[in-house]
């Protein structure tokens, strides 16, 4: 994790120190952080900024040696245990500065600088099973990085890497004094939850899609370059719809392509679906555990409490807003609840619910 902000023989940037302070809060945890969530471990050796948000001391600068010595370190082979996976995240923030036709480099505050290249080797050179290398780079000129000395167009990976990367080889970042770098922005969006799956999980190929989309119309285009069997996951936040309710998607839906019909009991009305007192095909059973229904009606009730016919129709509400489910000509739930024709008061999944569907019924989804 490294932000550099000053130089000697280079203007400032402010924003590099926000952007390697800021992101390393959310990868820490961040207040948003589950149970049993993502949580990388930063120690004070890899987290290497200057002034005031520097680990060592608020004049401390930061220099080529540094970077070298902090990411010899953190890319050390001996220091990962070959029995237990590992994911690696490499973050930087900072000037960069070409050399030559093919060659950038990252540049430190006295004027030396960290060749993308030497970088690269030292991933190529772990050879250690069940790793993961995450690269994330802010700077000018870095979607330069891993191409192929040969074919500058080529990109060669090892598995299970990924680098994202804030322009194209020869383009500039653009980078704001306050908020820091533009990409660096909308990584931070992302890793607040915006680039999060139905279950809460952020990969490298999600942060991506969601930062690239949201950069708009500026001269600074994202790359992504990724060899992945397995992507791993590098936060993870409250999922859109809770496990305990995704488990009954198997048992609301029956078959994946089932209907469920609503009726006002599902709004917790324990009345005639249609105005005919002598129609009481809607109406709750003494012995139904909807009876009473209405009584028991609070619009303020906590999720997934009430009747049976209110805790469904809280799952169904969840599904929806997530898209697992689709609705009647896309109406209300309330107006399909009190509608006279039944058949016109279904609710079914969408492709992305059955998906769901599927998992819940094969029992793969995961563990709370």
């Amino acid at each position: 994790m490294v932000g550099i902000g000053s130089y000697r023989d280079l203007p400032p940037l402010p924003g590099a120190v926000t952007d390697a302070t800021m992101i390393a809060e959310l990868l820490r945890g961040g207040d948003d952080a589950v149970g049993g969530g993502v949580v990388w471990e930063i120690s004070e050796g890899s987290f290497l900024v200057d002034g005031p948000n520097s680990p060592v001391d608020e004049d401390h600068r930061v220099t080529a040696k540094q970077v070298e010595t902090a990411i010899d370190t953190f890319f050390d082979e001996d220091r990962l245990d070959p029995d237990n996976k590992a994911d690696l995240l490499f973050y930087f923030s900072g000037h960069a500065v070409p050399r030559g036709r093919k060659r950038v480099e990252f540049q430190a505050y006295d004027g030396d600088a960290y060749p993308f290249g030497e970088l690269m080797n030292l991933v190529e050179g772990l050879r250690a099973p069940n790793r993961t290398i995450t690269i994330i780079l802010d700077c000018c000129m870095s979607g330069g990085i891993g191409a192929n000395a040969l074919v500058p167009a080529q990109t060669l990976l090892l598995e299970n890497v990924s680098i994202l990367t804030a322009t194209r080889s020869g383009e500039l970042a653009k980078d704001d004094p306050r908020r820091g770098g533009l990409f660096s922005q909308r990584l931070r969006g992302g890793l607040e939850g915006a680039a999060a799956d139905l279950l809460g999980n952020i990969t490298p190929m999600s942060l991506y899609a969601y930062a690239s989309t949201a950069m708009g119309n500026v001269e600074q285009t994202p790359t992504f370059k990724s060899h992945v069997v397995e992507p791993p996951v590098i936060r993870k936040v409250e999922p859109r719809v809770p496990l305990a309710s995704l488990r009954q998607l198997d048992k609301i839906f029956r078959k994946a392509s089932s209907r469920v019909t609503l009726t006002p009991s599902h709004e917790g009305l324990a009345q005639s679906r249609i105005d005919d007192p002598n129609d009481t095909a809607y109406l709750t059973d003494p012995h139904d555990d909807d009876y009473g229904a209405n009584s028991r009606h609070d619009e303020h009730r906590e999720p997934f409490t009430g009747s049976k016919k209110q805790i469904e129709n809280d799952h169904l509400k969840a599904y929806r807003n997530a898209n697992l489910l689709k609705t009647q000509d896309d109406r209300d739930f309330w107006f399909l609840a009190m509608e006279k024709d039944p058949a016109k008061s279904n609710v079914w999944l969408t492709e992305l619910g059955r998906y769901y569907w599927g998992l819940a019924k094969s029992g793969l989804l995961p563990e709370e």
